[in-house]
Formats: C-alpha cells, structure tokens, sequence
C-alpha cells in the first residue's frame, strides 16, 4: 500500500512538473496573410458580400484561435507574437491609396503593451469591418470590366511574400487567397519565351479536353516559375470561380499546385474552394488553421 501511494505522488510530482513546462514554452505564433484580388472579379454579382463574408471566417476563426492562447497561457500577452494582416494585390491605375488599406488592415502582437493587446481584441474587429467596407467601395469604382486591370498575384509572390513571412521554427505561415482563380500577369509577357510556361493563363485553352492531365504534366504546361522558395507556408485559395468547362475546377488546381509546389510549398499544406456559401469556407478556414 505504501509503494502505491509513493507511486501515485510520484506521478503526479511529473505531471504538475510537466504542465509547468508546457506553460513555460512559448505558444505557437500564426502569421495569417490575406491577399485580395480586387481586379473585375468584383462586379459579379454578391462577389463582393462574399469576399467580405470569406475574410470574417478567417478572421474570426483567428480570433477564437488567439483567444484560446491567451487563456492557456494565463493572459501573459508577452508570449504572444501572432500577426495578421490583409494585402492587395497589385493593379494598374487604381483610384484608391493601396499603401493606406493595408497599413490600418493589420496587426501585431510582437508590440508588448496592455493597450495593443486591448486593441486587437476589442478595436481591430471593429475597425476591420469598417475598413473593408470603405476599400470595396473604393475597389468597385466602374460598372465596365475594360476598366480593370489584372491583379498581379505573381508580383506579390515575387516581391512582397519574403518581407511578411516569419521563419523562426515557432512560427506558422498562412496565406488566404481570395481570387476567381485566374492569373493574368501583363506586366511579364515582354520576357516571355517560346515554351509552355506563361505568364497569365491563356494556355488553359489548350487543355479543356479529356487527356487534359497527361498533356499537362507531359508537356510541361503551367505558369512561369519564381526562383523562391517558401517551405513553412501553407495556402489556402478561396472564392475560384471556375468557367463553365467539364474540367475547369480540376485544371485551376492543377495549374496552382503545380505552380506552389515549385516553391517549396507542401502539397499537403495547398487547399482550394470554389465560391461557396459561409459554413463551407469557415469549415474549410478551421481545417487549415487548426
């Protein structure tokens, strides 16, 4: 009896030791990254209520997530570091500050005071909805889609990914895309060359029939590759809104997976949804974030 109760103190002497060490580590740090495609994807009709829609499951999944590490860790605000902030992608002649949305759209809990804390958690909501109600309307300012031009997503990865990514080993990186699925990248075509590799997807035209699959992979169909790598990245492409071909859905994703994995990206760490109703995409957000 008395080997029992010395066993029984012993395990819980290693339990209490093993919670205070779980409490001791630093929590998990999510960098959340939203890039909207604002080019004529927009006049669809209740595209921009969804997109809006799309951003509050992220967002408020986040949240929820931040939320349950502030109350593991005992309100100790120090050892959070998570990040959250929404980019544009990049268009040509735009009637709105670009610079002005993303720095007032975003948050960072790297800064240790009582008063940002009370920020992202009470304010930041608030303001966000407010803002992405004054950058649609800004976003929509003609009814004519020739006066659009393409949202350059290739741009983004080539030139702004690197500054926003965290790579300390604690750290874990998710880039929500909000776009119809289909990049069209004007700025590169002068460096085009003479291979199935392309700037913007023009090429899908070459591959709406049933050996679809084999060609592409044969004959090395898909979009110019960047020379980066991003290995602690997941992605999530939502709101694809596919054309009205047997295949389009299935071949959108093969393009991006193939485009994604080039960089490093885990192909397990790649998801894709079409434009859907709320409860689809928050589930899908919770399957990425959690």
């Amino acid at each position: 009896m008395k080997n029992v109760a010395s066993l029984l103190l012993l395990l819980i002497l290693i339990s209490s030791c093993g919670n205070k060490s779980e409490l001791e580590k630093k929590p998990v740090s999510r960098n959340v990254i939203i890039l909207l495609d604002l080019s004529d994807r927009i006049l669809l009709e209740n595209q921009i209520a969804r997109d809006k829609s799309t951003i509050n499951a992220i967002f408020q999944t986040y949240l929820n997530l931040i939320k349950d590490t502030i109350v593991a860790y005992d309100k100790e605000f120090n050892r959070i570091s998570d990040k959250f902030s929404v980019r544009i992608a990049y268009q040509k002649n735009i009637p709105y500050d670009k610079q002005h949305f993303e720095n007032i759209l975003q948050f960072d809990f790297a800064r240790k005071d009582a008063n940002n804390a009370k920020f992202i958690l009470q304010d930041f909501p608030k303001q966000l909805s407010t803002e992405l109600d004054n950058l649609y309307n800004a976003a929509k300012f003609s009814d004519n889609s020739k006066d659009y031009h393409g949202a350059d997503i290739w741009k983004f990865f080539s030139e702004d990914l690197d500054n926003l990514i965290s790579d300390d080993d604690n750290s874990i990186n998710y880039l929500f895309i909000i776009t119809d699925g289909y990049l069209y990248f004007e700025n590169y075509k002068e460096n085009i060359k003479q291979t199935n590799r392309r700037p913007d997807m023009q090429f899908l035209s070459e591959l709406r029939n049933k050996n679809w699959e084999e060609k592409f992979d044969k004959e090395d169909w898909g979009l110019i590759p960047l020379n980066k790598q991003f290995p602690n990245l997941k992605v999530c492409v939502l709101e694809i809104a596919p054309n009205d071909f047997w295949n389009e859905f299935d071949l959108l994703k093969k393009v991006w997976s193939k485009w994604l994995t080039e960089m490093g990206i885990d192909r397990n760490n790649i998801y894709f949804s079409k434009s859907e109703n709320t409860e689809v995409t928050t589930s899908l957000v919770k399957k990425v974030l959690r």
